[in-house]
C-alpha cells in the first residue's frame, strides 16, 4: 500500500524545496488534490520518481529532432 506525501514531505524525500515540488506540479508532475482544501497537494513518490526519469531523457522525435 502506498502513502501519499504532502508537499513538504515530498520535498524532503526528493532533496528539493517545497517550491520546487509546486513548480513541478504546474509542469505536469503527477499529483492529487485533497478534497475540500484548495492548496492541499499530495504526491505518490514512486509516480514522481518515474516522471522525473522521463523528464531527464532526451527527446528522440518531434520538433527539433535531427533529420
Amino acid at each position: 500500500m502506498f502513502r501519499l506525501k504532502d508537499v513538504h514531505e515530498a520535498a524532503m524525500a526528493l532533496s528539493v524545496t517545497p517550491g520546487t515540488v509546486r513548480t513541478w506540479t504546474r509542469r505536469g508532475m503527477p499529483h492529487y488534490r485533497a478534497p475540500g482544501r484548495r492548496s492541499a497537494i499530495r504526491v505518490d513518490l514512486e509516480e514522481v520518481r518515474r516522471w522525473l526519469e522521463q523528464q531527464s531523457q532526451p527527446a528522440t522525435s518531434g520538433r527539433g529532432a535531427a533529420r
